[in-house]
């Protein structure tokens, strides 16, 4: 890495950065690019805060979720979820943490729990997936794009995004997911609007199922990353 970054390159190495997963010699040559790039230099910083955000944002989820659990807990005589995990969580020693999180689950489980709560699977994919929406709409708003899409498909995009979206959102503990995993991977992508990712998954699920659904977020997908002729071929085809 040694030339400059090009717009397309530089989500790619600040995940790399932000992540320590660089070789010493590219983090030198990252580091000297920062210091000459000051848009580059207010990107790294921006992505900074959008993680820390979502780091927060997941870690309130926790506990209120785990504030939900005691209650129902609460009724069988078990100790507090919500106050171990605060003081588990502010222990910065991996192994502490690891012994406490052992001695709570030793702790309850010396108490009769006829009936334990079910861990809600389905809201903590919601939340990560949320999570991931922001980051991506964040990310957006901090460092705009070059695509330059027409009037008509801007204000779509930025004022009525959600009423394309054809797929069932709702969830909860007892909901059955009724869309396979490729199905569900690839709408979710085109719904966190992180069209370039869900291309090639609305791609497959068109010519392996003929998914109409698929084929006309893939359609859309075409025009917000800039081509908007190519996606108003797919449109037309379904119309």
């Amino acid at each position: 890495m040694k030339k400059a970054l090009k717009p397309d390159e530089q989500d790619i190495w600040i995940n790399k950065y932000l992540r320590d997963e660089m070789t010493e010699e590219e983090r030198k040559d990252f580091e000297q690019q920062l210091e000459g790039d000051d848009a580059l230099h207010q990107r790294v910083e921006a992505m900074k805060e959008i993680q820390a955000g979502i780091r927060q944002s997941v870690l309130n989820e926790k506990k209120e979720m785990m504030g939900e659990w005691d209650e129902e807990l609460d009724e069988e005589g078990s100790s507090s979820i919500a106050t171990d995990f605060a003081k588990a969580s502010s222990v910065k020693s991996e192994d502490t943490v690891g012994s406490q999180r052992s001695a709570v689950k030793s702790e309850q489980e010396n108490n009769v729990v006829e009936m334990k709560p079910k861990p809600n699977y389905n809201r903590w994919l919601l939340v990560w997936l949320s999570a991931a929406a922001v980051m991506v709409l964040v990310a957006v708003m901090v460092w705009p794009g070059e695509v330059k899409l027409s009037e008509e498909y801007a204000y779509l995009l930025d004022n009525e995004f959600e009423t394309l979206i054809r797929h069932e959102t709702k969830r909860s503990s007892e909901w059955i997911d009724p869309y396979t995993r490729e199905q569900r991977v690839a709408y979710d992508l085109f719904q966190g609007q992180q069209f370039k990712q869900a291309i090639p998954k609305l791609v497959k699920l068109w010519e392996d199922e003929r998914d109409s659904t698929a084929f006309g977020y893939l359609g859309y997908c075409y025009i917000f990353i800039g081509n908007e002729k190519k996606g108003e071929s797919i449109l037309n085809q379904i119309q």
